[in-house]
């Protein structure tokens, strides 16, 4: 629905701290946080760019799927689901496509 500005809020603020943390990448590398409503079909989900993706549930419950891996994670308010979006199997970055949704 709109993207936010960096460190907008210090309730933003605090979550780049944490993505941060948690992702073990400095706050230059993050981009700007984006709230969406949660994509529905297939093939029309946008996981965003960079070496990770994370989504934060702000609703009471949600799901994200991964088809090409099988995976579904059911999320509450709050949960927080990081995954990588680089395959570095051959020793190079290249996008892993089994975590489009």
């Amino acid at each position: 629905l709109r993207s936010l500005e960096p460190a907008e809020t210090p309730e933003v603020e605090a979550v780049e701290s944490r993505l941060c943390a948690t992702s073990g990448l400095s706050l230059n590398s993050l981009a700007r946080l984006r709230i969406v409503r949660p994509g529905v079909k297939l093939g029309l989900c946008n996981r965003g760019c960079g070496p990770k993706s994370a989504y934060i549930c702000l609703s009471e419950q949600d799901e994200v799927f991964f088809p090409r891996l099988g995976i579904r994670l059911v999320l509450k308010r709050g949960d927080l689901a990081m995954w990588p979006n680089v395959d570095w199997e051959t020793g190079r970055a290249v996008e892993d496509v089994r975590t489009m949704r």
